[in-house]
């Protein structure tokens, strides 16, 4: 497994340019707000269209979604390498030089809300090709792979409106992911048992998303296979399932960013920090060292004016010193800090909350959110 990962990272490099899509211009916009947002977007970082795609949805811009969406995923789905950004950012924070490279979840997602987008025009047979495109993100062997829970649950519920048959492997994939909580398993193994003696019979699921996924925090453990430790300032709600609906917290994203540095994931980033490290700590070495002297320094000056004569001994000389040299030995250790961060670039405004439901009456299973979170209506 770990000679596949080289060879698909070798396969990679050789790649000498990045791909130059433009980006398609929406014949006609679904509104003088979706056009502004559009065109805002477009400038934006990669992280920024993200977001920028997320309001589209929100304002229903179906029309602009499909388009950008279908951009940024053409443009960041691969990782090509330049010699020189990499080389640069031994000396630098990961992510200053290099473009922001997809999660695999971010470029499913991508395609679900494309293939949602479609079917607000209307146009059910793109739906189903986005819908196929997004299963292909999960599993293709890019930089950026893996499966995801919350994306496996999308594709299920929405596979459930069309066709049940196809829909069962997605319920069954959605059962094997250990980190699951145990409510969710089973209720998608009830729904495998519904499938299984009602095999024509789907469900046209309700999805919503409640709130925003939360900032990010990290120390770093640059002496184990993790290098840091990543993780989110603000806990995720606990799961919940029942017959008629399940709520589930999207904790796999960020344990999906807290990845990034293991080893057995990436060789590469875990390789570049830990070559980073003797930078950082040089940075921080100079910084303390210029700043004891300046403290030291300064008072020594003073005791050397007032014994010859020539000034006061006040103190206020020593005084200033210490100041500065303190100010500037905090400076340096977060310079230190800013060195060695990782990139904690990603799509932020995604849900933290997914709650399917089929009946939104009798549903015994729902989310209380607070009333300043937004919800995002996926599908009714």
């Amino acid at each position: 497994m770990v000679m596949k990962k080289f060879m698909v990272l070798a396969g990679t490099a050789l790649c000498s340019c990045a791909s130059t899509q433009q980006l398609h211009i929406p014949e006609s916009y679904t509104s003088n707000s979706c056009q502004t947002l559009f065109h805002d977007g477009q400038k934006l970082a990669t992280e920024g269209q993200l977001n920028a795609v997320s309001e589209l949805f929100i304002g229903n811009c179906s029309a602009e979604v499909i388009d950008l969406a279908g951009f940024i995923r053409a443009q960041r789905r691969d990782k090509f390498y330049s010699l020189s950004s990499e080389l640069a950012e031994l000396v630098i924070p990961e992510g200053t030089f290099t473009p922001y490279v997809l999660e695999s979840y971010e470029r499913s997602f991508l395609s679900i809300l494309m293939s949602l987008s479609y079917l607000k025009e209307h146009r059910i047979d793109d739906a189903l090709v986005e819908l196929r495109r997004a299963v292909a993100e999960q599993q293709a062997v890019l930089f950026n792979h893996g499966d995801d829970p919350v994306i496996t649950l999308f594709l299920a519920a929405l596979w459930d409106r069309f066709d049940p048959s196809i829909a069962r492997p997605e319920w069954r994939r959605l059962t094997e992911f250990k980190e699951l909580d145990a409510t969710i398993i089973e209720f998608a193994n009830q729904r495998i048992g519904q499938i299984d003696q009602h095999s024509n019979s789907g469900v046209n699921w309700k999805i919503y998303g409640f709130g925003e996924v939360p900032d990010l925090d990290w120390q770093p453990k640059f002496f184990s296979s993790q290098q840091y430790k990543i993780w989110p300032k603000t806990s995720y709600p606990s799961a919940c399932a029942a017959d008629g609906g399940l709520v589930v917290p999207t904790n796999s994203w960020a344990r999906k960013i807290a990845s990034r540095y293991d080893f057995d994931y990436h060789p590469f980033l875990f390789a570049k920090g830990l070559a980073r490290l003797p930078f950082g700590l040089a940075y921080g070495a100079v910084g303390v060292s210029s700043g004891a002297a300046i403290g030291i320094g300064g008072c020594a000056l003073e005791v050397e004016a007032a014994k010859s004569g020539q000034g006061g001994s006040n103190g206020e000389l020593c005084r200033l010193s210490l100041v500065a040299g303190g100010a500037l030995i905090h400076k340096s250790l977060n310079l230190v800090s800013f060195t060695l961060q990782p990139d904690l670039r990603h799509w932020k405004k995604m849900p933290m909350v997914i709650q399917l439901v089929r009946d939104q009456a009798s549903s015994k299973c729902t989310y209380a959110q607070n009333e300043s979170e937004e919800r995002t209506i996926f599908i009714e």
